[in-house]
């Protein structure tokens, strides 16, 4: 399954949706501001200079939020600026390099407690950051990133590139229990219980019944047999795979 990604924005980002486009894991929808309603968010939601009344329940990234959000006050900086150090540990920072990336103007942000820093400048204030506030996942540009007369970071390749991608994989829905789904004959497939360590036993039926107990880390391989597999948690059934011929 793919990621539904909609970008809430007034204005033509071509940067922006080459790389969102030519992401394999993205379907991405664009509307305008006024046609944001808070209905069929989607996966993740990206928000261009724009901060909705009631924010998503779902993962988000705000581009430069001009007027600050609810749990972020900030101050526009019109003086330039530049890139001085970057976390050099978050999943989302690996094979990313933007020290000396300069950047004309920015948001002075005051940054929430959950909020973690990616990318430092000197003016001693996060350029990127991103947290997690209870079940919602999210990612701060306070600048405008796809703005070639603000900064070039959408031609720093192939950093944006990357950075964008391990953003929206770390926005992204956690993937099912079973992975993958949809199998050829002869591949594997892995189980992944919430609690591993709680469960007592996990059981994957074929199609004809036939049914195989599995330990520990939960790989079954016997996919030999075209159809639906079972698969039960302590005979409580977790979900279904498919194994079918395909080309």
């Amino acid at each position: 399954s793919k990621w539904k990604v909609l970008l809430v924005s007034d204005r033509e980002h071509p940067l922006l949706t080459a790389m969102l486009k030519t992401n394999s894991h993205v379907n991405l929808t664009q509307i305008q501001t006024q046609d944001y309603h808070g209905l069929g968010d989607g996966d993740i939601v990206i928000f261009d200079e724009f901060v909705p009344k009631v924010l998503p329940e779902g993962n988000a990234i705000f581009l430069n939020p001009l007027k600050g959000l609810p749990f972020m006050p900030v101050q526009k900086n019109a003086q330039p600026i530049r890139v001085i150090d970057q976390n050099r540990t978050h999943e989302v920072m690996r094979d990313v390099a933007l020290i000396d990336l300069p950047v004309k103007e920015s948001l002075i942000c005051q940054l929430p407690m959950w909020g973690i820093p990616l990318v430092e400048t000197t003016q001693q204030t996060p350029l990127i950051w991103l947290g997690e506030d209870g079940e919602r996942k999210v990612m701060v540009f306070a600048f405008d990133p796809f703005n070639l007369q603000t900064s070039k970071f959408a031609l720093s390749i192939p950093a944006a590139p990357i950075f964008m991608s391990q953003c929206l994989e770390w926005l992204a829905p956690a993937p099912g229990p079973i992975q993958p789904d949809v199998v050829k004959v002869g591949e594997p497939v892995s189980i992944r219980p919430d609690h591993p360590s709680e469960v007592d036993r996990v059981i994957v039926q074929s199609p004809d019944g036939t049914q195989t107990h599995l330990a520990p880390p939960f790989i079954f391989t016997e996919t030999d047999q075209i159809g639906i597999y079972t698969v039960f948690i302590d005979e409580l059934q977790l979900g279904r795979f498919a194994v079918n011929l395909l080309n």
